[in-house]
């Protein structure tokens, strides 16, 4: 049987909406909806543009699939959304509903390659909590603890971004990555540790002193579905003072709060996961949910706990639940999918069309013998180039397939993209991209990271050599490249014959606001439209 995932996007606000499609035991292919209609989280989107594609990819008719939906506690939503696809596509088919954190579980757990694991998913909230902990062995799976909604470790990361000028459910990176611009206040520390705290009993608890819909329940729900009112309390502004306002400069002070919030999270982390690991005797971790794409944390836990392997999938946050649907659909049908080793799951273009469409639209550009030779060459000479190669990826990271590449040994060139080409904040990271066969010469501790979801300790040559590429901090958020991904690992191993370096620098291709290339059209336009140097899109080269 074939199953068909759909993420969230049925209610206001919810975020991030996708489809995922497997076949028997074959992940098949999956999209995020806002890849598709370029509208950045698509939020309150249902993904008919990802089942279209979805159906289109696999051959299959949309009557000759079952769907899988990640919310089990609304009443009758399987028949709703049921009645909502028979109005689009003429057809009333079978939805099987499933709970929301299982679906985050299953996102991890079911494509890891784990016999068993102990897995722990947290995030905002979904089906009335915010986080699970559960051990799977096999298909099978024991819930262990759920997190109420109203200790959600997401929230609480939710109010300290808002605090700091960002967008709550969308800049949560922002305030991880400032979080590195200074070291930790004990007195910020103290303040942090009364707001959030590991319970000593498997679970954390949020102060709901600082939640302002505690302060005022007549005026604010428990819903906050518009994602711009004030989440803090005036109890928080009488900790930290006045909030900084969007285009406010970033004073120490915020760095400092930054830094210290980020602390105390990375502390209640570990402190959960050593609990878990200790009782079910687990050193297998899977990791899902929204909290624990803080890259940060997650080092934390592997240097900290006593844990030998971790796998978190590409798409560790919302953007994964149609994939963790179909998952738990699939296993019912008795199939399982192998360890997912490419998040190159989304819509991929061919020479010919490629080659069409630039003609017709009138850009100058070339066939190129070898584009990794091109673009390696290019690199080396300190050009900034786009790099659109096969299938998009699945996920929040461009890893090969959707970049904007650049020489890692050029310390200016981190500027350069930050505020001339993506016309992002300074403070940014990039990642470097590395031969896996050489990553341990630079970051010493490193293990296999294709999906790009944590980062490492660079040595001291690492930040001589990709001075660039490595965080204020010392470490990077490093994706390990094999001949799993042959072109990409082709561009790098030719680069590295020309320059001895054996990574490159690399950022999603797009620029701020929007989301990551998915179509030729989408990369033409915005290489017209920035100052980028070049792009290689299949074998063709198209310049200004």
């Amino acid at each position: 049987m074939t199953v068909l995932g759909i993420g969230t996007g049925l209610k206001l606000g919810h975020h991030d909406p996708s489809a995922s499609i497997i076949e028997g035991a074959r992940v098949v292919a999956a999209v995020e909806e806002e890849r598709l209609n370029r509208q950045k989280h698509a939020k309150s989107e249902f993904p008919l543009l990802g089942i279209e594609f979805c159906l289109r990819t696999s051959g299959k008719k949309f009557d000759e699939v079952e769907f899988a939906f990640p919310l089990a506690s609304y009443p009758k939503l399987d028949d709703r959304i049921s009645d909502l696809l028979q109005h689009h596509f003429g057809s009333r088919p079978i939805v099987h509903l499933y709970d929301h954190h299982h679906c985050h579980a299953a996102s991890s757990y079911l494509l890891s390659g784990y016999s068993n694991a102990l897995s722990i998913s947290l995030d905002n909230s979904g089906d009335s909590c915010s986080g699970m902990i559960s051990v799977w062995d096999g298909n099978k799976v024991d819930v262990l603890k759920r997190i109420d909604r109203q200790d959600s470790l997401g929230i609480f990361y939710g109010m300290l971004t808002q605090f700091l000028g960002f967008r709550f459910n969308t800049d949560e990176y922002k305030v991880m990555g400032l979080s590195s611009f200074e070291e930790p206040d004990a007195g910020l520390i103290d303040h942090f540790e009364k707001i959030i705290r590991f319970d000593g009993a498997g679970g954390v608890e949020v102060n709901q002193d600082f939640d302002r819909r505690n302060e005022n329940g007549r005026l604010y729900t428990t819903d906050f579905s518009t994602r711009y009112e004030p989440l803090y309390s005036t109890k928080w502004l009488e900790f930290f003072g006045p909030p900084r306002f969007r285009g406010e400069e970033l004073s120490i002070l915020h760095k400092k709060i930054a830094a210290s919030a980020q602390h105390v999270f990375e502390n209640v982390l570990v402190d959960l996961v050593a609990f878990w690991t200790k009782k079910t005797n687990q050193r297998r971790l899977c990791l899902s949910g929204g909290c624990f794409q803080n890259v940060k944390a997650v080092s934390e836990i592997r240097k900290r706990s006593n844990v030998s392997e971790i796998f978190i999938p590409p798409a560790a946050g919302d953007n994964g639940l149609s994939m963790g649907a179909a998952l738990l659909r699939t296993t019912e049908l008795g199939h399982r999918p192998p360890r997912l080793t490419s998040a190159s799951l989304g819509p991929s273009f061919s020479n010919n069309t490629i080659e069409n469409d630039l003609s017709n639209w009138g850009a100058s550009f070339e066939r190129v013998e070898s584009s990794s030779e091109f673009t390696a060459d290019a690199l080396a000479r300190g050009e900034v180039v786009a790099w659109f190669q096969g299938g998009l990826e699945f996920g929040p990271r461009a890893l090969g397939n959707r970049s904007i590449l650049a020489n890692p040994n050029v310390p200016s060139i981190k500027e350069k993209i930050n505020s001339i080409i993506k016309k992002r904040e300074r403070f940014r990271p990039f990642a470097p991209s590395i031969l896996e066969r050489r990553a341990r010469e630079l970051f010493p501790e490193i293990v296999a990271s294709p999906f790009m979801t944590e980062i490492f300790s660079a040595s001291s040559e690492a930040r001589n050599v990709l001075p660039a590429a490595v965080h204020i901090d010392g470490t990077a958020r490093v994706q390990t490249v094999s001949a799993d991904a042959p072109k990409f690992f082709d561009l790098i191993s030719k680069f590295f014959g020309l320059t001895g370096i054996p990574a490159v620098l690399n950022t999603s291709f797009n620029i701020a606001g929007e989301p990551i290339i998915c179509s030729p059209f989408d990369a033409v336009r915005s290489f017209y439209s920035s100052p980028l140097d070049r792009l290689v899109i299949g074998d063709f080269v198209v310049r200004k």
